[in-house]
């Protein structure tokens, strides 16, 4: 586990110096709060960051349950590609066999796929996050603890197609559906699942409710209930009948579950602390609304591993959903209460890649 603490020290450090290195204007805004603006030596460090990830993510080597899946995949897209037209014959997700042809022309070794895998699925994804907060401390060290990064790992395809998501959150509150059921298009090309991200719309509204709130707890118990109609959908996606095994019927753990319900906890509690009558902004309720969302998946799903990947998409959206929150949450405490977030996914993210033995046993490609 060596290599994964000096990733994180070097990111540590990176992302201080790129915080350091912000330059702050002040009353900018009519109620005169701080603006920031980044200089060349942040996007330096912020680049030095998000390259340190991307590169132990790109040149790992069979790290991840799904690695040498993924591997042998690679070989078959390739050889079963002659044309253009047969990224719809090989596969019922084209974007992902594109990204292997692709990937075969710059280099025929599956490496290559794993390096643009993880170009796309990191770059974006932070670089997405970065222009939303100046604490990139505390957003990169969440967006590692929490399991994004290592995550993507394992799940290659359905991360690609949570960074598409993840891209096109803006349409959800900008209320432009054509726009976002297009986004969704995309990322269902790389992982058919996608399509329940269609729901994330309509979870979304401009004012916190408690009413929305009951609505979002009463969907999240029919799905609870409904496991045989979901599995029955999922088989009608993939053109054959869905059969169970271990793996859909297998509980997952409850420490994972509480964890994700932790943030959707403190998401209400920040509202409610407020008040809400009270004129909240538009981003921070829509990540409420995410986070209580990301929490529902994750309690209606808990007795299919399976059907729990479906919180690899609203998962996304909680290291910014955090840090939205911890702002209302106390003003006094506001840097105590991050360290405390902080310190609890570490922990988490110690368990969880201690317990894996596909992850905590690092390799680099190089040393294969």
């Amino acid at each position: 586990m060596s290599t994964y603490f000096i990733v994180i020290i070097l990111v540590f450090f990176s992302c201080l110096l790129a915080t350091k290195t912000f330059q702050k204007n002040y009353a900018l805004t009519s109620n005169e709060s701080v603006n920031y603006t980044k200089t060349t030596a942040t996007n330096f460090f912020l680049f030095i960051t998000v390259a340190v990830l991307t590169f132990v993510a790109a040149f790992r080597y069979s790290v991840g349950t799904d690695y040498n899946s993924y591997s042998f995949g690679f070989i078959n897209y390739v050889n079963s590609f002659s044309s253009f037209k047969d990224i719809f014959n090989i596969t019922d997700e084209p974007g992902f066999a594109l990204l292997c042809r692709i990937a075969s022309i710059i280099y025929n070794d599956s490496i290559s796929m794993f390096v643009i895998a993880a170009i796309l699925t990191i770059v974006p994804f932070l670089y997405s996050t970065y222009k939303e907060t100046a604490s990139f401390t505390y957003i990169t060290l969440l967006y590692i603890f929490c399991g994004r990064w290592h995550g993507c790992f394992n799940g290659i395809r359905q991360y690609l197609a949570a960074t598409i998501i993840y891209l096109g959150r803006h349409y959800i509150t900008e209320r432009k559906i054509f726009k976002y059921l297009f986004v969704c298009f995309l990322a269902f090309l790389f992982h058919r699942s996608a399509i329940f991200c269609v729901l994330l719309y309509f979870v979304y509204n401009e004012k916190f409710s408690i009413k929305r709130l009951l609505i979002i707890v009463a969907g999240s118990i029919v799905l609870a209930l409904n496991y045989d109609a979901i599995f029955s959908f999922v088989g009608w996606l993939d053109n054959k009948e869905f059969i169970q095994n271990d793996y859909s019927t297998a509980s997952v753990n409850i420490l994972r579950v509480l964890v994700q319900c932790c943030p959707a906890i403190l998401a209400v509690y920040s509202v409610l602390k407020k008040g809400t009558k009270q004129e909240i902004n538009n981003k921070q309720v829509f990540y409420v609304y995410m986070l209580i969302a990301n929490a529902a998946i994750f309690i209606a799903m808990s007795d299919s591993a399976y059907l729990t990947r479906l919180g690899v998409y609203t998962a996304a959206f909680v290291p910014l959903g955090l840090e939205y929150i911890t702002r209302d949450i106390s003003k006094k405490y506001y840097n105590v209460l991050r360290y405390l977030i902080v310190i609890f996914y570490l922990m988490f993210w110690l368990y969880e890649i201690s317990n894996s033995s596909s992850l905590n046993n690092f390799q680099w490609y190089f040393n294969k």
